[in-house]
């Protein structure tokens, strides 16, 4: 995802959860990038989630 994340509207929350979600045989190989925070970027306790 791109853009003024701390907007409600882009749905970064939304992301990050259903993320969480995968199956594992899909989990294991994937990484969520997260750009653009400009005020108040979310702490997020997953290694495979790079907040930038």
């Amino acid at each position: 995802m791109l853009g003024d994340l701390d907007s409600d509207w882009k749905g970064s929350d939304t992301a990050i959860i259903a993320f969480q979600k995968l199956p594992p045989d899909i989990a294991e190989r994937a990484k969520l990038h997260l750009t653009a925070f400009t005020r108040n970027p979310p702490e997020v306790d997953d290694a495979r989630i790079k907040v930038h």
